[in-house]
């Protein structure tokens, strides 16, 4: 134990006063950084349903509402920038989203690409053929990616005035961003959303997109689960055979107010232009779905009377009991199945591949 005489009061005293100092400065600037930062009014229920009411739904009818954010994930090499570049030009020019959605026009679309030369983004975005292209403003960040560091407040703000009069955002793509930032793809995706969130909020943008890789297992974001939470939609850029570069592309949208199903794009090689079409399932007729309901009960069951076969119709939506009356006339004569007298005048019906003989009762 260090003996009282060899402590220096008048060094205690100094290094506490540099201490107290310290804090009151860190204290001050708290206080200083406070009185900028705006916080979100109080507001209403009431006097927010009269304005929700008062605004158009969707920016793209059933694709993405108003104030929202969007995430487009999409394979490597599977068309992201011919699908942003035709977003951009139904923004501006008001043109249905992909030949198939209408839109709410924009005032002014600002693209951040640090992927592409801005001469190659150029020339892809003039094949569109866009009317209003004073509504277009174009960063070309590729071998600058650093200078867009949102992470720094004073950076954010100066990129804040830079971008203020913009009315939709997109940002292509997110993992160079991260990269140049030291942020790993798997768990840090959110230390860079957040900041643009806020970049977003002082610049007065209220609608965005950003583009990221789809990972390999298709159907999701590559990386932090962070990007499946931030977005209010998602979009899903893919292609029907990951190792055919060549193959069809489908496309597909998912999110708050928004379910649009799988569909093919087709692509025109001279204007650029995507076309959305739905995939629609196959549905099967009402015989045919009361004859594969029949098929598999007796299946299950080797033999049932035609009260029990009509019976199936009571849990589904898909067939009535008068279909299944007709599918068994029609699979009688086709020799689908048989039947035989069963007890007080009933009638079993059996497949007829399942051979042996039917006793009559």
């Amino acid at each position: 134990m260090i003996s009282s005489t060899f402590i220096d009061e008048e060094k205690i005293v100094e290094f506490m006063v540099r201490e107290m100092t310290k804090r009151e400065a860190l204290r001050r600037l708290a206080a200083d950084e406070a009185e900028t930062v705006t916080i979100p009014e109080l507001k209403v229920f009431a006097d927010l349903m009269l304005v929700e009411m008062a605004q158009t739904q969707y920016r793209i009818d059933n694709w993405q509402p108003v104030n929202s954010r969007v995430i487009l994930s999409a394979q490597n090499k599977s068309g992201k920038t011919t699908m942003r570049d035709n977003l951009v030009r139904s923004l501006v020019d008001g043109v249905p989203w992909l030949d198939s959605a209408a839109v709410e026009p924009v005032g002014i679309v600002t693209i951040i690409d640090n992927e592409m030369s801005e001469g190659q983004a150029i020339r892809w975005l003039k094949d569109q053929g866009i009317e209003n292209t004073y509504a277009i403003n174009f960063v070309a960040l590729r071998g600058k990616v650093s200078s867009f560091n949102i992470l720094d407040k004073a950076m954010r703000s100066r990129w804040a005035d830079i971008l203020r009069g913009t009315d939709y955002l997109i940002f292509d793509c997110l993992r160079p961003a991260l990269d140049a930032f030291g942020l790993d793809e798997q768990r840090d995706a959110g230390k860079f959303l957040l900041p643009f969130d806020e970049l977003m909020a002082e610049a007065g943008i209220n609608e965005s997109l950003i583009v990221h890789h789809m990972g390999h297992t298709s159907g999701r974001s590559r990386g932090d689960s962070r990007l499946r939470d931030w977005p209010d939609v998602e979009w899903f850029l893919e292609r029907k055979s990951a190792d055919d570069p060549a193959s069809p592309r489908t496309v597909r949208a998912y999110g708050r107010d928004v379910d649009v199903p799988e569909g093919r794009l087709a692509f025109n090689p001279t204007t650029r232009h995507l076309t959305y079409r739905p995939v629609m399932p196959i549905k099967m007729s009402k015989q045919q779905a009361a004859t594969a309901a029949i098929d598999k009960h007796l299946k299950d069951h080797r033999e049932a009377g035609q009260r029990e076969l009509e019976a199936l119709a009571n849990i589904t939506t898909d067939f009535s009991r008068a279909d299944i009356r007709v599918a068994l006339c029609a699979g009688d004569a086709e020799k689908r199945y048989t039947s035989r007298p069963g007890p007080k005048r009933s009638k079993l019906w059996r497949k007829a591949d399942i051979g042996g003989t039917l006793e009559t009762a």
